[in-house]
Parts: structure tokens; sequence; C-alpha cells
């Protein structure tokens, strides 16, 4: 369980990181790496809860971080667009 938590505390870091090479390596739109960005931690987080899932492993800790960033992208959404 601790290791799952773990994992999912680091996806945070993505963030951050493709927030910065997104518009200054691609030349890509703060809405576009946002959406690249949150596009990248939902594949990863979902991966990983069907990986646990099929091995009949716990899977809540990233389910828990999936709920969180999908808040995070909703209030984003609310207060910037």
């Amino acid at each position: 369980m601790h290791m799952r938590f773990m994992i999912a505390s680091a996806v945070v870091f993505l963030g951050p990181t493709i927030g910065r090479i997104g518009p200054f390596i691609f030349g890509w739109s703060e809405i576009l790496t946002q959406n690249v960005q949150y596009g990248i931690i939902y594949l990863i987080l979902v991966s990983l809860i069907i990986y646990d899932k099929m091995n009949n492993k716990a899977f809540k800790p990233y389910l828990f971080a999936l709920i969180c960033f999908l808040i995070h992208q909703i209030v984003f959404y609310i207060v910037f667009l």
C-alpha cells in the first residue's frame, strides 16, 4: 500500500516537467500543455489501476490520486477559463 501511495505521489512531478517542456520545446499553448499533462497522468493512473485489478492488488491509492487530479482539473478550468 505504501509503495502505491509513493508512486501516486510521484506522478505529481510530471505536471511541472511537461509544463516547461511543452511551451518551450514544442511551442504548445498553455491550455494544450495542461491537457497533455492531464492526459499523460490519467493514462498512467488508469493503467496502474487496471494492472492492480488484474493482479488482485490494492488499487485504491491510484484511484484516490485519479480523483484528486480530476478535482484539480475541474477547479483549474473553472478558475482560469
